[in-house]
């Protein structure tokens, strides 16, 4: 399987960021169909995906 490269990375570890990263980007997702976002929502989620941009 190809790894898809991502145009948008949100995180965020606390309740009301949570909640903001969410409809932020349910926002730009729905105004930029074409974009490929993520959003990962916790500390062990964001560590994840911090571990794969490094290397």
């Amino acid at each position: 399987m190809k790894e898809q490269q991502k145009d948008l990375f949100f995180g965020s570890l606390d309740s009301a960021g949570k909640a903001f990263a969410q409809k932020l980007s349910f926002k730009i997702r729905s105004r930029n169909p074409n974009l490929v976002i993520e959003t990962y929502l916790g500390q062990a989620n964001i560590g994840k995906q911090l571990k794969k941009l490094i290397h």
